[in-house]
């Protein structure tokens, strides 16, 4: 008898618990509705549009610790006058509570995909960067719990554009890397800055890559694009650009000085596209790391690319460069000039 009532006991209590944990789940998945409503707005302020999330189930995964299933998020990223669609599709979340006062949350995401750097290449990829996981924590203040939200929305935004946040956080990714049909996988990782935190690209990785392009690229500004991730394909179409443009010119007029054009539109197209300091910074780490370049050759260079960025700061347009190379007595033409 005391045998049979221990076991009904038993049952009845793990009936609440299977009872209470269902109703747990149901909560949770209501909750998580709500909230993800308020994530959707948060995220069309922070320059997303038409922000849609979806997840297939959430469930209590530990006691302190809720898990969110197949996660698909669409929507449109305002990048200056360009509208980007984007994709993100991720197995699983977790939310875990790592302190309760003041309340801190662990989030982690496994396996999660991301499309959309441009319609071309969605055409042509169906994810440009995938990975296996990316933690964070977040410390939120249960009188205003949307202010965590948008903190942490902010958070990944500005790592997504490239920014330093604050908090260190764990990601394990990877990027492809296309130029000229060259496809590049390049490992995306988390590195320490000055100011803070940030993303990084794999030196190493990046050095196959542009070990397979045209061009000089030095450990320094290999070094440089690996801590500007986002700007990596960019500042190989401008170093290009610069190059094929000199090139042109060169075939165009007799006797052109290629190499004066070249720091000059070089450089003025990166401080155009990025500001004065980082193209400085683009351009020096070129010139420190180059081998074979005399003292003469290297004060020449860097005269030039100073001239670009004074060119693009006072408004002068390209199409007045060659002009400009070819009439301003502060051009170093050609090494011999500066001799």
């Amino acid at each position: 008898m005391i045998k049979k009532s221990f076991t009904a006991l038993l049952l009845l209590v793990v009936g609440g618990f299977v009872l209470l944990y269902a109703l747990s789940s149901s909560l949770l998945h209501q909750l998580s509705v709500t909230h993800l409503e308020k994530v959707e707005l948060i995220a069309n302020g922070h320059d997303f549009r038409n922000i849609d999330i979806q997840f297939s189930e959430v469930h209590l995964s530990g006691l302190r610790t809720a898990t969110w299933s197949t996660i698909d998020i669409r929507g449109e990223k305002i990048h200056t006058n360009n509208v980007i669609p984007l994709r993100l599709t991720i197995d699983e979340v977790h939310a875990r509570v790592v302190e309760l006062h003041p309340l801190e949350v662990e989030l982690e995401i496994e396996d999660f995909k991301v499309g959309g750097a441009s319609l071309e290449q969605q055409k042509r990829f169906q994810f440009l960067l995938s990975g296996e996981h990316f933690k964070i924590n977040e410390k939120i203040d249960l009188n205003s719990p949307g202010e965590a939200l948008h903190h942490l929305a902010a958070t990944l935004d500005a790592l997504a554009s490239g920014k330093h946040v604050s908090e260190p956080f764990e990601i394990s990714a990877g990027i492809l890397l296309e130029k000229d049909e060259i496809l590049q996988p390049v490992r995306l990782v988390a590195r320490r800055y000055q100011d803070g935190f940030g993303l990084a690209f794999s030196t190493e990785d990046l050095k196959k890559f542009t070990s397979r392009l045209s061009g000089n690229y030095t450990a320094g500004e290999i070094d440089l694009i690996s801590r500007y991730p986002f700007r990596a394909l960019k500042l190989i179409d401008i170093k290009r650009d610069a190059e094929s443009s000199a090139q042109a010119q060169g075939a165009k007029h007799k006797n052109f000085p290629e190499d004066a054009y070249r720091h000059i539109l070089w450089s003025f197209l990166l401080t155009r596209a990025y500001g004065h300091e980082y193209a400085q910074m683009v351009t020096d780490a070129h010139e420190e790391g180059l081998a074979g370049n005399d003292v003469f050759a290297r004060e020449m260079d860097l005269m030039n690319n100073k001239l670009g960025r004074d060119y693009a700061q006072s408004q002068v347009g390209r199409e007045d460069l060659v002009k400009k190379v070819l009439e301003d007595k502060r051009v170093i033409q050609r090494v011999e000039n500066i001799q």
